[in-house]
């Protein structure tokens, strides 16, 4: 099983440094990752890959109250009290404007939580760059809309 998740390595820490944005972070995630798969015998697929990554990040979190370093050298504690009703805040913020998203881009963003864009491409034969360019318009507005709103 190691072997066969050692083959694509480069594409697991990327997707471990997009969950937590720093490269020693990512590089212990995926180790991590590694070990907990070690005794595994049955296929794994990217998406089981990927929750191992988060859940261990987020756990990490909880347990070891990690810092992560922004790319503007910013530490954040993701613990702080502050940072926390932020957050939330921008969660109840986000979760309004997705809301009030038109249904078939809302639908695609949520069922792209679960399912990767190429599944849902064969599973809806919607062509997967109609999915793609779709969703990445959506998040573009979604992104533009809070940050006008968090202007005000």
């Amino acid at each position: 099983m190691l072997e066969q998740l050692a083959k694509r390595d480069k594409d697991w820490r990327r997707m471990a440094y997009q969950i937590c944005g720093d490269k020693m972070t990512a590089d212990d995630l995926v180790q991590d990752m590694y070990l907990k798969f070690a005794n595994y015998t049955q296929e794994i697929n990217d998406y089981y890959v990927f929750f191992a990554i988060r859940s261990i990040f987020l756990d990490g979190i909880k347990k070891r109250k990690i810092e992560i370093v922004s790319s503007d050298v910013e530490t954040i504690n993701l613990n702080d009290e502050s940072y926390c009703e932020e957050t939330d805040f921008l969660k109840e913020l986000i979760l309004k404007e997705v809301d009030s998203l038109p249904y078939l881009e809302r639908e695609m963003l949520k069922v792209t939580q679960v399912i990767s864009q190429r599944e849902l491409a064969r599973q809806s034969e919607i062509p997967f760059e109609t999915i793609n360019k779709t969703i990445k318009k959506t998040k573009q507005q979604l992104r533009n809309k809070i940050w006008e709103d968090q202007k005000k």
